[in-house]
């Protein structure tokens, strides 16, 4: 018995590998034009049943008034109610993937929550081109140059405790106004900023519509 048939014999697999049989183009006849079709209608439904779900909430919650009861309850309310708003950001999410609708849809809908819609999009998908990449990803990227120090408070209980709260709270405005944990740039990184160096120039534009849609929606709110 030779070398590779051993390990054929050991590892289950063949001595030889050959190409897939099931293509793409295989798998898109077999699932048909109904499932690989963008339907808007079943997008709007469900968006429609989440505001059923999340604006009788709202509306009738009182307004915040500072008690010691309303204090501790209210930040409860905000995190379950952000459970729900988070479907709205992954629906955003999928049109900037161009998986369920295009982007005016995603435009209103991340505006909606305050989030920059094409700035995301374009360092998204730059993200998902260079997944794992310690030099190209565009976010978790560990730094260059780690302290001892550093590293070992770290590791301790606590701080990571208070990382990890940073992270859930002030972690998203940080990495988009500072591109903290983001991959590291010669000059300064920021969402907002459409002649920063996150961006090529033919995405310009598009960054500034973003930030022209968050200052309007804020300025409404």
């Amino acid at each position: 018995m030779s070398g590779s048939d051993l390990a054929a014999w050991i590892l289950g697999m063949p001595s030889a590998l050959s190409p897939p049989s099931l293509f793409l183009d295989t798998w898109s006849t077999s699932v048909g034009p109904t499932c690989d079709a963008r339907n808007l209608w079943p997008v709007c439904s469900a968006f429609l049943n989440l505001l059923d779900d999340v604006i009788p909430g709202t509306t009738e919650g009182g307004g915040f008034h500072a008690s010691s009861g309303r204090l501790v309850a209210w930040p409860f309310y905000w995190a379950a109610q952000g459970c729900f708003l988070f479907v709205v950001w992954i629906i955003a999410h999928q049109c900037g993937h161009h998986a369920l609708q295009d982007d005016t849809l995603g435009l209103v809908l991340h505006l909606w929550l305050l989030a920059p819609y094409f700035s995301w999009k374009y360092s998204h998908q730059r993200h998902h081109s260079n997944t794992s990449s310690q030099e190209r990803d565009e976010v978790q990227v560990r730094s260059a140059v780690e302290l001892p120090v550093r590293v070992q408070v770290q590791q301790r209980p606590v701080a990571r405790l208070l990382l990890l709260g940073m992270q859930l709270t002030v972690g998203w405005p940080m990495y988009l106004v500072f591109n903290t944990w983001g991959r590291w740039y010669p000059r300064f990184a920021s969402h907002f900023d459409p002649s920063g160096a996150i961006y090529m120039r033919r995405e310009r534009v598009f960054i500034a519509i973003s930030d022209i849609g968050m200052l309007a929606v804020s300025l409404a709110l």
